[in-house]
């Protein structure tokens, strides 16, 4: 029935001069900052990573649900990573298809692989941070061979 009290006194439903949303922040501005510049360098960050560094260069220490909040409050989500070859070249490539084309007479000779990049860590960092809206790319070294 206070709901209602307030609601008809006030115009709102609680109390104007008791309202309290949610907790203090705990990160400052400069801190904030500096996990947006580290996923920036670094979108593979897991939390308990974002969270070391916290501690070790900023000397805070936050639990990871803070962390995992102050990303949702900026906006950036947990996403699949959409992997690029970083040696990327449009016109190497070009050449190189000419060059095979030249080599081999009959096209059914021909295997081909779908190019992408390849890493140590592939098995575990399947899954990076970006934007609202946006793609997580990460471009990687293409390693032939390994």
């Amino acid at each position: 029935y206070l709901t209602l009290e307030f609601q008809r006194k006030y115009g709102v439903p609680y109390h104007p001069d008791h309202a309290q949303w949610g907790q203090e922040h705990i990160l400052s501005a400069e801190s904030i900052t500096f996990i947006d510049e580290l996923l920036v360098t670094d979108r593979t960050l897991y939390l308990d990573e974002i969270q070391a560094k916290l501690s070790l260069v900023c000397g805070i220490n936050v639990s990871l649900s803070t962390i995992k909040h102050t990303l949702d409050w900026m906006c950036i989500s947990h996403k699949h990573i959409s992997k690029e070859a970083s040696e990327w070249n449009d016109l190497l490539c070009a050449a190189f298809v000419n060059e095979v084309a030249r080599l081999v007479p009959n096209s059914d000779m021909l295997l081909c692989v779908d190019e992408s990049s390849k890493d140590d860590h592939t098995m575990t960092w399947q899954w990076g941070y970006s934007c609202l809206g946006t793609e997580c790319i990460v471009c990687q070294p293409f390693i032939c061979g390994r």
